[in-house]
């Protein structure tokens, strides 16, 4: 901010004005406020691009008898970081296990409706068995399978599939079963 005299009632012909904070305290010079700017949102898209991210890997329904079916789901985390995020949200408690659920035209035989499958591990934890030749990384917990048998209600039952995940999203799937 530019020097202004001012007469002060006290101390009589003064000086105000000095450095914005904007400009010194909180933001680079204006010079490199363009280049700072770049850098942050590359590192943010860096951030973002290793968030966990469940995928379908398989989803295999096979016909056993007449009206009953086997349904079996394979899930896995295809981002770099594991569903949990962090260890300290599994601390604090603060992160629920991932689960699938189905539901639809059915009556569940074997499986659980809500089936819980804990947490994923994402590639970060593959390279920990690069970096100590396989011993520490060797056991990753990338994928999980859930398996239900299951007997139709109606002709053409439709069948969902719900994935979730607190931080690594959610998976809807619809199938019919002819």
């Amino acid at each position: 901010m530019p020097w202004t005299k001012f007469n002060h009632p006290q101390l009589g012909e003064v000086e105000i004005g000095g450095w914005h904070p904007k400009h010194f305290a909180q933001n680079p010079w204006l010079s490199r406020l363009q280049d700072e700017c770049e850098r942050n949102h590359a590192f943010n898209l860096k951030h973002a691009a290793a968030l966990p991210e469940l995928m379908v890997e398989r989803l295999d329904i096979r016909t056993e008898s007449d009206g009953i079916y086997t349904i079996t789901l394979d899930i896995a985390n295809r981002g770099w970081l594991p569903t949990n995020v962090t260890t300290k949200a599994l601390q604090l408690k603060v992160v629920s296990d991932v689960y699938a659920r189905l539901d639809g035209d059915i009556e569940i035989i074997t499986g659980q409706e809500k089936e819980t499958l804990g947490q994923l591990d994402g590639f970060m934890m593959a390279r920990e068995g690069w970096y100590t030749f396989g011993r520490a990384g060797y056991q990753r917990n990338m994928r999980k399978r859930v398996t239900w048998t299951v007997r139709k209600s109606k002709p053409d039952a439709m069948i969902r599939i719900l994935v979730h995940s607190d931080r690594a999203g959610i998976l809807q799937l619809e199938e019919t079963l002819t």
